[in-house]
């Protein structure tokens, strides 16, 4: 129980939003997975904040498997901070590589993942 203003409030309803975008984020980065080389990679076209770090396509997908699994550790609760960093600064550097890509959920998923992080999300 947390307190919020003056009543208590449950950590539940954020524990199961967390492990809800957690899986969000999981389908949406195991949809980028046949097109990583395209999206993410020195093969690829970019214009972003980032685009000549880009990285070679085999370390694309090495990245893309590591965000799947910190994205499914995030829904499942383990470790959930370092879950919650490593999807933050992978999505970071994705969205500053390749902004030609670039929809609402992106801006929309590194927002909520810093309030994650900030948040006690990570109590259940």
């Amino acid at each position: 129980m947390r307190t919020f203003f003056f009543e208590k409030e449950s950590i539940f309803p954020l524990c199961y939003f967390r492990a809800g975008f957690g899986l969000l984020l999981f389908t949406e980065t195991l949809m980028w997975f046949p097109h990583g080389r395209e999206l993410f990679s020195n093969d690829g076209f970019h214009l972003g904040f980032w685009s000549q770090l880009a990285p070679s396509p085999l370390v694309v997908e090495v990245l893309i498997v590591v965000l799947l699994l910190s994205s499914l550790a995030l829904a499942f609760g383990f470790y959930t901070r370092s879950a919650l960093a490593i999807t933050l600064l992978l999505r970071s550097y994705f969205y500053g590589i390749d902004l030609i890509n670039e929809k609402s959920i992106g801006s929309i998923a590194l927002v909520i993942l810093v309030i994650l992080l900030f948040s006690p999300c990570h109590k259940r």
